[in-house]
């Protein structure tokens, strides 16, 4: 695209330049030295320009779409997988760290200031499991008051 728009942005100085020089000479009240011909021309390559300009730009918006709906539909995939799948299965874990991975790369891909983070694996979902299940079984006393005292460091 960006040979396009330079094509686009010389074909438009080129028509001002025409557009100007016709302008100063109706000024100074003589015959414009412009010819309709040379001013047609200068619209013609604009438009041309303009029109190879559009179609490449959109093309790779086009393009920048399609890979980021790729990142989504994988995700989408990977959780109806893990829907079909039965707890516990070795499937049910592929699909577990396949949606992980993705949720990661999604992560570090829609963060553009680089705080995104794509080093987490499926581990930290099991860690999160792990401290649920012991909330649930009344031993999250201990982590809460450990998360307290974290909080306050900072």
């Amino acid at each position: 695209a960006i040979g396009h728009a330079e094509s686009l942005q010389k074909a438009w100085c080129e028509l001002r330049a025409t557009l100007d020089c016709w302008h100063t000479s109706k000024a100074e009240g003589s015959t414009p030295k412009v010819l309709r011909a040379e001013l047609a021309e200068r619209l013609r390559v604009l438009d041309d320009s303009w029109a190879k300009f559009e179609c490449k730009y959109i093309s790779e918006l086009i393009a920048i779409e399609e890979k980021a709906r790729a990142l989504i539909v994988n995700a989408v995939n990977f959780e109806a997988q893990l829907r079909k799948v039965v707890r516990g299965s070795a499937g049910h874990r592929e699909a577990e760290v396949g949606l992980v991975r993705c949720v990661a790369h999604l992560n570090s891909v829609a963060n553009f200031k680089r705080k995104g983070r794509d080093d987490l694996g499926v581990d930290i979902l099991e860690s999160a499991r792990e401290v649920l299940q012991r909330c649930e079984s009344g031993h999250c006393a201990a982590y809460i008051g450990a998360y307290r005292d974290a909080a306050e460091t900072r």
